[in-house]
């Protein structure tokens, strides 16, 4: 699948299997502190924060963090149907309001997939797979902040090496992403 500059990033909550204290002795699971994970279509860029909670509240402050860091607001985020995005309404979905509400102050717009979509889930599910497998390995925790500290220098490491295709490195075409992207 070929994605266009700016077009798409794909979304969703990676659920590390993992626990992290927290502090006075208490740890917490992969369930009760979820990482919110984007992944540019054209770019292959991928940003990730591990949040509170699965709630919307949390949610969207996350993914307004890595949309900070990105630096611009992609044309379209595709997403599963989370509750935190979606509800059930008369036999249908229909968008959350927090969800809306995100949108609109964006310009964006928000895409559903099914879970076996690659449209809109391969990318962000493969992804899920590399930060198990190459992330995850061998590594503790301290604290929630140590797990995004890790993550944080971990990211940069994996952004800017050459993928295949297109045999050059996301950092080399984030670039283009941003410019086609919203402000």
């Amino acid at each position: 699948i070929r994605y266009l500059a700016g077009e798409t990033a794909q979304c969703g909550f990676w659920f590390p299997p993992t626990e992290i204290p927290v502090g006075f002795g208490q740890m917490r699971s992969a369930q009760q502190l979820p990482v919110v994970t984007m992944i540019t279509g054209y770019s292959r860029w991928l940003s990730a924060i591990l949040i509170p909670s699965g709630h919307a509240e949390d949610l969207f402050a996350g993914l307004w963090k890595l949309l900070t860091k990105l630096g611009a607001v992609p044309q379209a985020l595709a997403w599963d149907s989370d509750s935190a995005i979606v509800r059930w309404e008369a036999g249908k979905m229909k968008l959350t309001n927090e969800c809306v509400d995100f949108c609109h102050a964006l310009g964006t717009k928000v895409i559903i997939g099914r879970s076996d979509d690659l449209e809109t889930r391969g990318l962000i599910e493969r992804a899920h797979t590399y930060l198990e497998r190459s992330f995850l390995s061998g590594r503790t925790f301290a604290s929630p902040m140590d797990f995004n500290a890790q993550l944080s220098d971990w990211l940069y490491k994996i952004n800017t090496r050459q993928r295949q295709p297109p045999n050059r490195s996301p950092a080399e075409r984030i670039s283009s992403d941003r410019q086609a992207m919203l402000p």
